[in-house]
């Protein structure tokens, strides 16, 4: 019995190998194109449309038709000249008991990579509903004896694009993999979908696969039942927004979503849910805590009068609830609405939560309270009114500096205008901020928005805020705005009071543009702690104007150690415009204002700056000192009647000052000992540690201002100078400056008088020489030039030989930055007289006068004579 089964298993298979091969051999000996009419024939009257494709073959596995190459599907008429469909390929199945009639029959057809064109025609007829009623799955009921094979067409690898008459649409199912079953009998059609949705006007990835199935029995116009799915799984947020709207707005999030489709294609009835995870903008960190949205819905379309219906959609994330309910007549031509959104049981913190995700800036604080809200939106779209009202209550901002309350938030809309009841923000103990404002038609910048008539269209909405404070302290105001995240505020403390009113206004939604604002403030008595400074600037008085993106303060007053300065600062454009400013004072001290900032002083910080966080440490204070002017880009001019550093005093300076790319400039001209001088200066911040370089130069100046600073001997010294030279160092703190301090100048002498005294005569009877006495005249000096070398804390001077007295005399010496001194002095027979004694060389030595000085340079004393240039090697 085994050996038998065995036997009959091993015919089965051959059997089934030999029709295989036969079926695959068999085809190749028989050419189909005598068939190729009837082929085109039988799928024209299967499809009702026009047919023609290329290379035809037979096939038998895995059932008997005919394989169809390059194959296009016409359209009808109504529909465009477009075809219907174009493939790579087509399988047409075959009924065999056809071929006994001479007739080829269809109940099958397989397309591969096909391009479809669903198209609607002007009158609103789908290029779909021809090929339905052709299927006998529309119409009126046949009245034919017999009854066609039904039609099962699936496809592979599809793209499906959609037209409204000739225009096509940028909207795409891409990748679709579908199958249709055509049941004549029950005049019906049973449809799988799945595709990926895709812009081709955009590069974006598809959000996600959709599935649609379900079963339709169209019946007469289309007016049969319909039961279907559509359903997203995982799809991405960010990237379905951008092919529903054409726009990009960067929201991510996950969604998923089914709805139920019942009713006819006339009168469709929606129903489903949908969840939305991880929501958040896409530039942003993922959200550390789940807020999903859950989202309800329910309605109805009315295709044959445009009315959409919103029985429902309720919305949930947290624990805040939105209701929306209304219609929206002649959709896809001149909507009119008639909408009511309610917001009920609803927690202010999930909205800030929400919006949190999207604006960094609300991050750093939170608010609480109780809403509740309820909008009509009613009218035509391009006239749309609302109205309605919003309350919130027991309203608390918390920020890390503290707890605010706030008054209840009262907003009521009617006639397109929303007014906003005054609310109170409590700052501190009698200091509040006040904020009132209307929402309604756009109005121009610092103006009001109008309210309209009942007829009148609405135009673009906007919003205006009006904000005022009376003698609010600085401290809690910068605290608070330290407190929400404005940068402005950050590092910067206050003493003192301030009032203002401010006019805020723009579009909304808020993201379309930045407010307009308007408004000015008046400050008092107030103390400004700068990260930087080691001393509060004190400003007695200061008046701000702000205008659209013109900002003005003038006047200002400002108070810094015994430097009182005067000014105006004024900013108009764009951020990158820079700052043009004014600023004057009677009197500066460098060495005083040197100590205003931590990064050049090195001075410890007042007590009072040690209460602001991150000043607590030397490191600390350099780098706000340095990072001071980051930020700063300002262009303007800057003067004082007296500039002074130790001895020197500078004169009626003005200087024009730019402030831009961390890099300072100054140019100024100045007088000072009578003389006339012109500078430049710059500090070039961009490198640590940071270099400064200069050059200057000063004409005719005086020298007695500088006599007290000399040998008691030549207080009595009168004349001119003229000087010019360049200097550069590295580094901000005193010490770094000096030990870096390079530079060299040329100093040229003129009309030089010593008064009662005869230096030369004097110098010699120090050396206990007689040296020949000059008349007064020949005391003095009619011109000498000088060299000034800078370099390791030290100031040498070397000078060409000058008339004195009849004789040459040459200078050669230093001074450090300590005010020790080391200087030789000769002085010998000049013209003539030295010719004359060159045979003679004990009595040239003899006329020669050889010095040497050291010790303070106020109090020099005659030393052994040494070489310059072992003292100063």
């Amino acid at each position: 019995m085994a050996s038998l089964l065995r036997r009959h298993a091993r015919k089965t298979i051959l059997i089934l190998l030999g029709v295989c091969l036969a079926g695959w051999l068999v085809p190749q000996f028989f050419s189909a194109e005598r068939y190729r009419a009837r082929v085109r024939q039988g799928l024209e009257r299967v499809l009702g449309r026009e047919v023609s494709f290329g290379a035809l073959s037979l096939h038998l596995l895995p059932r008997p038709g005919f394989t169809l190459e390059n194959v296009m599907i016409g359209e009808d008429r109504a529909f465009g000249a477009e075809p219907f469909a174009r493939m790579d390929r087509m399988d047409c199945d075959l009924r065999l008991r056809s071929l006994l009639r001479w007739e080829l029959e269809v109940p099958r057809l397989s397309l591969e990579r096909p391009s479809f064109n669903i198209v609607r025609n002007e009158s609103g007829q789908w290029n779909l509903q021809s090929l339905l009623v052709h299927q006998g799955s529309g119409g009126p009921p046949s009245t034919h004896p017999i009854v066609p094979p039904n039609l099962h067409l699936e496809a592979s690898d599809a793209r499906i694009n959609f037209k409204l008459g000739n225009d096509k649409k940028p909207f795409v199912l891409d990748n679709a993999e579908g199958r249709l079953d055509f049941d004549r009998a029950r005049r019906g059609v049973s449809f799988h979908l799945t595709g990926d949705p895709l812009r081709t006007d955009l590069l974006l990835p598809s959000p996600g696969e959709l599935e649609f199935s379900g079963v339709w029995m169209p019946g007469a116009n289309s007016a049969g039942p319909l039961d279907a799915t559509l359903e997203a799984r995982g799809a991405m947020l960010y990237d379905w927004v951008p092919i529903l709207t054409g726009r990009n707005p960067g929201v991510y999030g996950l969604v998923d979503a089914s709805a139920h489709l019942t009713g006819s294609f006339r009168v469709l009835n929606v129903e489903g849910q949908a969840r939305i995870s991880q929501l958040h903008r896409w530039d942003q960190p993922p959200p550390a805590g789940g807020l999903d949205s859950d989202v309800h819905f329910r309605g109805q379309y009315d295709r044959e009068h445009s009315r959409l219906s919103f029985d429902g959609v309720d919305a949930t994330f947290a624990d805040s609830h939105l209701h929306l309910t209304g219609s929206v007549e002649g959709v896809g031509a001149e909507p009119q609405l008639d909408l009511v959104l309610a917001v009920e049981r609803s927690h202010l913190e999930d909205f800030h939560t929400l919006a949190a995700r999207f604006t960094e800036r609300l991050r750093n604080w939170s608010a609480s309270g109780r809403v509740d809200a309820l909008m009509t939106v009613q009218g035509p779209w391009a006239g749309r009114r609302y109205g309605g009202f919003l309350q919130i209550r027991d309203v608390r901002l918390t920020t890390p500096s503290g707890n605010y309350p706030v008054s209840d938030v009262s907003l009521r809309i009617d006639r397109n205008s929303g007014i906003l009841s005054p609310v109170t923000l409590t700052l501190a103990p009698r200091a509040s901020l006040v904020v009132e404002g209307t929402i309604g038609s756009a109005a121009p910048p610092g103006g009001r928005h109008k309210f309209l008539r009942a007829s009148e269209p609405a135009g673009p909405l906007g919003y205006v805020l009006n904000i005022t404070a009376n003698a609010v302290p600085l401290h809690d105001l910068i605290s608070f705005a330290r407190g929400v995240g404005l940068h402005i505020a950050e590092g910067l403390d206050a003493r003192g009071e301030a009032s203002a009113s401010f006019t805020l206004s723009g579009p909304v939604p808020l993201r379309a543009g930045p407010p307009s604002v308007a408004g000015r403030m008046d400050l008092r008595a107030a103390s400004l702690l700068i990260p930087g400074f080691t001393e509060p600037l004190n400003i007695p008085r200061a008046n701000i104007q702000v205008r659209d993106n013109s900002i003005t303060a003038n006047p200002v007053v400002a108070v810094l150690g015994t430097s009182v300065f005067n000014g105006r600062l004024h900013h108009s454009g764009a951020r990158s415009e820079p700052w043009q400013f004014e600023v004057r004072t009677n009197a500066l001290s460098i060495e005083q204002g040197a100590l205003w900032f931590d990064a050049l002083g090195n001075r410890q910080p007042v007590p009072l700056l040690l209460r602001l966080p991150g000043l607590s440490s030397l490191g600390e204070r350099r780098t706000a000192a340095s990072n001071l002017f980051n930020a700063i880009n300002a262009r303007g001019k800057f003067s004082t009647g007296l500039l002074t550093y130790r001895a020197l005093k500078i004169r009626d300076l003005q200087t024009e000052v730019e402030i831009a790319g961390r890099v300072i400039r100054v140019n100024g001209k100045f007088q000072s000992g009578g003389g006339r001088g012109r500078g430049k200066l710059i500090v070039d911040l961009t490198q640590s540690p940071a270099r400064v370089s200069g050059d200057a130069a000063l004409n005719d100046a005086r020298l007695q201002p500088l006599a007290p600073y000399l040998p008691a001997a030549l207080h009595q010294t009168r004349g001119f100078y003229s000087v010019s030279g360049h200097v550069g160092t590295i580094g901000l703190s005193r010490s770094e400056i000096a030990a870096n301090l390079e530079g060299n100048a040329t100093v040229n002498l003129k009309n030089v008088s010593f008064g009662e005294l005869d230096p030369l005569g004097a110098l010699a009877r120090a050396d206990g020489r007689v040296f020949p006495a000059s008349t007064r005249s020949g005391s003095t000096v009619h011109g000498a030039s000088l060299e000034l070398q800078i370099k390791n804390k030290r100031v040498t001077a070397t000078s060409l030989p000058f008339l004195l007295s009849g004789a040459d005399v040459q200078l050669q010496g230093w001074c450090d930055f300590g005010g020790e001194a080391d200087v030789n002095v000769t002085a010998g027979p000049r013209g003539l007289a030295r010719r004359a004694l060159v045979e003679s060389p004990g009595k040239l030595e003899a006329r020669t006068l050889h010095m040497h000085f050291a010790g303070p340079l106020g109090k020099l004393v005659a030393e052994p004579v040494r070489e310059v240039s072992r003292a100063n090697p």
